[in-house]
């Protein structure tokens, strides 16, 4: 109760799971990637910061799980790009896209914000059981439903995604 995001996040698992359906694994021409597993991850840490306004995920929960007092689960207030924020484990590699779609959410004014999120979760509802995806999918998932729906959405996304290495592809 004390750390609704984490409850947002959970939450928004269910989600993912309702719509894109997104597994553990891709495997693309480099081999195999956590793609969707982070994306799962990056996703559920995205939308719980847009509901609450804020980048930082699990503040109150992170003193249990024993850091600091002030430190937090993940931040979207992050520069992570791909190939050097990619390890293997899916919370780590999820702040790469979270934080790629929180900067282009900021970018955006306040009022288009939210047509930005609702635009990203019609992508997710308009393209269920699209499990086996790479990063680089999902991030033109997105661009195709914001170039009808939010044009500078699709601007400022395609933008980020390109300069933390995720478009044209994560090599």
């Amino acid at each position: 109760a004390y750390d609704g995001d984490v409850v947002y996040h959970e939450l928004v698992h269910a989600v993912v799971d309702a719509t894109l359906k997104l597994s553990a694994w891709h495997v693309d021409a480099r081999g195999a990637i956590d793609a969707p597993g982070a994306m799962n991850e990056g996703l559920a840490d995205y939308f719980s910061s847009a509901i609450t306004g804020d980048p930082e995920v699990g503040e109150y929960a992170a003193v249990d799980m024993g850091a600091a007092e002030g430190s937090v689960i993940r931040t979207l207030a992050n520069q992570d790009a791909c190939p050097t924020a990619v390890t293997g484990e899916v919370h780590y590699d999820s702040t790469l896209f979270s934080g790629a779609l929180w900067q282009a959410r900021m970018e955006l004014p306040e009022g288009d914000r939210t047509k930005f999120d609702a635009a990203l979760y019609k992508a997710m509802r308009m393209n269920p059981g699209r499990g086996d995806l790479g990063f680089d999918d999902l991030a033109n998932l997105f661009l195709a439903t914001l170039a009808a729906d939010l044009p500078a959405g699709k601007t400022a996304l395609e933008k980020v995604m390109t300069d933390r290495g995720v478009l044209p592809s994560c090599e």
